[in-house]
């Protein structure tokens, strides 16, 4: 049975979109940097994508965007590669059953049983909480301390530090592209909310449903703020362009002639 079950798993890893992708790069002649360098994905992720170690790869949405380029590279079905991935994983870490053997083999001591408390546990709980709550008052009133002062600045702290991630991000770095042109095409994979500013044009917010591709061009440059982030894919010049998590969505396309 074992050498079966040693076979099958064999079989399954074999079958693997990881597996799979590695494949097609290797058939490509192409090494984990190259792709790198065309789609923007870390060495890293991609060795964790063909190797299924999914302890080392970024949340599911970026995940499933290096998926969608990495595939797209190869030229094979993005979405559906990512789909296939992600089900892999979720039955990779589905909870497994417990082994009859760990009960079996666990020794029952009643000499390591404990002895019965006479205490309820909620007396002792509601014992601590008053010594604590004692403790902290005297506290405050020997040293003349306002906690609720402290509690205000912190909340302030914090939405002001809300604030600053959830406020569009105009320090983004212009990514260049060579050419005569400057065209943006986006695939949606999702409902995905768009805001394109392209020249000196006036900001357009646009609604996409999954399915629709739509192409932009610009003389010189081009601003796209795209929400959720990971929801499309992003060519530039007929070549796949990562999202950049650092911007949350946010690209800055300059033509460089």
């Amino acid at each position: 049975m074992r050498t079966k079950e040693t076979n099958i798993a064999s079989e399954n890893v074999q079958n693997s979109v990881g597996k799979q992708l590695q494949q097609l790069r290797e058939e490509k002649g192409l090494s984990l940097v190259d792709v790198s360098e065309n789609t923007r994905i870390s060495v890293k992720n991609l060795k964790a994508l063909e190797e299924h170690d999914y302890a080392k790869l970024p949340a599911d949405t970026f995940t499933k965007g290096h998926l969608i380029l990495y595939a797209t590279f190869l030229e094979i079905d993005g979405n559906q590669t990512a789909a296939r991935f992600m089900a892999e994983r979720s039955a990779t870490h589905r909870p497994g059953k417990t082994s009859r053997m760990q009960f079996e083999n666990h020794s029952l001591n009643p000499d390591k049983f404990a002895e019965p408390s006479h205490i309820h546990p909620m007396t002792v709980a509601g014992i601590l909480l008053a010594l604590i709550l004692i403790s902290f008052t005297s506290f405050c009133l020997y040293t003349s301390w306002n906690p609720f002062s402290f509690l205000f600045d912190r909340t302030k702290t914090i939405s002001n530090s809300v604030m600053g991630v959830f406020l569009p991000d105009q320090t983004v770095s212009p990514t260049l592209v060579y050419g005569k042109q400057l065209v943006v095409q986006a695939k949606f994979n999702q409902d995905t909310d768009v805001k394109i500013t392209r020249d000196e044009q006036a900001q357009d917010q646009l609604l996409f449903l999954p399915g629709q591709a739509i192409e932009w061009q610009a003389a010189r440059e081009l601003r796209l703020e795209i929400s959720p982030p990971g929801s499309a894919e992003i060519l530039v010049n007929g070549k796949p362009v990562a999202f950049p998590p650092e911007h949350n969505g946010i690209f800055l396309f300059q033509l460089k002639q």
